[in-house]
């Protein structure tokens, strides 16, 4: 299994906090 790093650094608002978690989740799984 690949194993890499991921870190977003989130800026502004309560949706730009979950945007990021939207974009972690899908670069997650591809």
């Amino acid at each position: 299994m690949l194993l890499s790093k991921l870190y977003i650094r989130t800026f502004g608002c309560q949706m730009n906090e979950y945007d990021s978690n939207k974009m972690s989740d899908v670069l997650k799984h591809s």
